[in-house]
């Protein structure tokens, strides 16, 4: 047992090895744990607190989300590690294609109606991550009939949308989301879904909807702004759902990020942000150059679109500039993911 005084909570909490201690507490006891407990907490990352009685308030109850993860056709490291950090901590979840999204389309009645099946020559092939975390054919259904949040991991807008044109890449390989599945995407958020966009993800939504937000990023030259792979300091709201559970001071990993500016959006939409940079002093470790384009800005920000017809259900876009997940090193910012997933449902 060990008693932590209000003096020693403080000197703690602000210091670079804030431990997320309850810093209007008079005093806390810390116990330290054998066994089971401990061990689960250390594998899950969890800081555990000992209570007196249950919390009365402040609790909400979150049903199971079902999960939607978009797989291009093109090898993309940053999915690969998506997936394995969600199956790390157990979320469940389905992978859609390019195929499916264009179905989706056609049976939501916002694309074109065609025979976008994959055939078996083509699915017998495919390794255990794809085949199992599948549907076992197209399916002809809307989105909002199959999952909660559908993610798009970190990659171009312009490869999502447009796929390959390489000639030696099998044809069903090809396709791209396309403007049918885009035109899915937006169904499925005004339906109530949300969909939430990884890194460089962002820029389909940033260039293709009447959203108030602009990657603040776009046009910087090398010379005017470069960042390849540095630790940030950021500034969390910790009362957006986002950003439940962060430390309002936190750090986060860059390396070529987008980061945004926001406006002013419509009647029918509310824009806020979770997580921005701080106006000064960016660099925790490694280095940066150009900070004066990166201060102020938004890392994540959330765009609600409100239901249209009483009883239904707002959608929302989710823009995580920062990468919250990236290569699964980056605990800090988990929450971030785990929130836009956990809160869609």
């Amino acid at each position: 047992l060990e008693m932590m005084d209000f003096e020693c909570i403080r000197s703690v909490e602000a210091s670079p090895y804030r431990a997320g201690y309850p810093e209007d507490a008079q005093a806390v006891l810390l116990v330290e744990l054998d066994g089971a407990r401990e061990a689960i907490a250390r594998e899950l990352g969890l800081t555990v607190h000992a209570v007196l009685r249950n919390p009365s308030g402040g609790v909400m109850d979150t049903p199971k989300p079902r999960i939607g993860i978009f797989q291009p056709w093109q090898s993309n490291m940053d999915e690969g590690w998506t997936r394995w950090v969600l199956e790390a901590y157990d979320f469940e979840y389905s992978v859609l294609h390019p195929q499916d999204l264009r179905a989706a389309a056609a049976a939501a009645g916002v694309g074109p109606q065609g025979d976008f099946e994959i055939s078996p020559e083509f699915r017998n092939q495919w390794p255990p991550h794809v085949r199992d975390r599948a549907s076992d054919r197209v399916l002809n259904q809307p989105l909002s009939e199959r999952f909660d949040v559908i993610l798009l991991t970190h990659q171009r807008g312009s490869s999502i949308l447009e796929g390959s044109s390489s000639a030696t890449t099998p044809e069903p390989y090809r396709m791209g989301l396309g403007d049918a599945g885009l035109a899915a995407l937006e169904d499925f958020v005004k339906k109530g879904g949300r969909v939430v966009a990884l890194g460089s993800a962002s820029g389909l939504f940033i260039d293709h909807w009447p959203i108030p937000v602009r990657d603040a990023s776009a046009g910087l030259s090398t010379d005017e702004f470069l960042v390849p792979g540095t630790i940030v300091n950021l500034q969390a709201d910790s009362q957006h759902p986002l950003a439940w559970g962060m430390a309002s001071e936190t750090h986060g990993f860059f390396s070529r990020n987008p980061f945004f500016d926001v406006g002013a959006p419509f009647p029918s939409q509310d824009v806020t942000v979770a997580v921005r940079y701080p106006n000064g002093g960016l660099r925790a470790s490694g280095w940066l150059r150009g900070e004066e384009h990166l201060a102020g800005k938004a890392a994540a920000v959330e765009v609600t679109f409100r239901a249209q017809a009483r009883g239904e259900r707002s959608g929302s876009l989710v823009l995580l500039g920062i990468r919250p997940q990236h290569r699964a090193q980056t605990h800090a910012t988990f929450k971030l993911l785990f929130n836009a997933l956990v809160n869609a449902g």
